[in-house]
């Protein structure tokens, strides 16, 4: 010791009485009187915080889950239905199947723009279009909100399945036109190699620049669907995609506000 000073004076320490403060909590404890106690978190915080995030990513993957069961009921069913319409094909000419190849070929490009462009289109431009009651607009909003599962669709199940029909559609073609002439077996095979490639190379060329066409013109095809979808709401009251149409009402003063008219309570 040096004269008054202690070892605990030394060590950082302050004494009151009998007991021995710490320079730190006399720290802490300013800061709990300076700053509100919502600056100081606490294990509850934390906890409360992972729990709703662990929600969150449960509901997303129940959400994620459920689409995903219902689109392979959806796909099983269609792709049973439409593989076994082909059987149809033996009973036509060969140039029947050739134009239903095509036709196979062309959907499979044309849901293809549909499902890149709601994955590049913008959901700003149909506020704007809904306000000035532009048909089409809101249900372009609710596509691009929803532009995962659509492009899923329209991307995934509809080309998936036009791939495979392309291909078996092709297969009959190609039989129907080796019944029809008297060629050997080499030619044979050449005649089913160039088929299958030709098509192949029309699906992959026509999706190239079909992708080129929908990623320019995302906004402006996604609102023709969306028109699209607004004459089967009217006509036939189908909705392809769920959204709340309740107006929000909201209390100012003593009257509630419905849209733009104000109700007394």
């Amino acid at each position: 010791m040096h004269g008054n000073i202690t070892e605990t004076d030394i060590k950082g320490n302050r004494r009151h009485g009998d007991v021995a403060v710490s320079v730190w909590e006399n720290l802490l404890d300013l800061s709990h009187s300076v700053y509100p106690k919502s600056c100081h978190p606490t294990p509850s915080t934390y906890y409360s915080r992972e729990r709703s995030v662990f929600l969150f990513m449960n509901s997303a993957w129940r959400d994620t889950l459920r689409w995903a069961a219902l689109i392979f009921v959806v796909t099983f069913f269609l792709s049973g239905f439409f593989n076994t319409s082909t059987i149809l094909l033996d009973l036509a000419d060969w140039w029947v199947g050739v134009l239903v190849v095509i036709a196979i070929v062309l959907v499979g490009i044309f849901f293809d723009i549909m499902g890149l462009a709601a994955a590049a289109a913008r959901e700003t431009p149909y506020h704007a279009m809904a306000s000035e009651r532009v048909h089409g607009a809101k249900q372009a909003i609710l596509i691009v909100r929803n532009a995962e599962k659509f492009s899923n669709f329209c991307n995934d199940v509809i080309g998936d399945i036009s791939g495979v029909l392309s291909g078996a559609a092709t297969a009959v073609v190609v039989a129907r036109i080796i019944e029809s002439t008297d060629i050997s077996g080499l030619f044979r095979q050449a005649i089913a190699i160039l088929a299958t490639a030709l098509v192949a190379a029309l699906t992959v060329s026509g999706k190239a620049l079909g992708k080129a066409y929908a990623i320019r013109n995302a906004n402006w095809i996604i609102l023709q669907v969306g028109k699209f979808f607004y004459l089967m709401e009217q006509k036939f009251h189908i909705r392809l995609f769920a959204g709340n149409d309740k107006k929000k009402s909201r209390k100012r003063g003593g009257k509630r506000v419905v849209g733009k008219r104000q109700q007394p309570r």
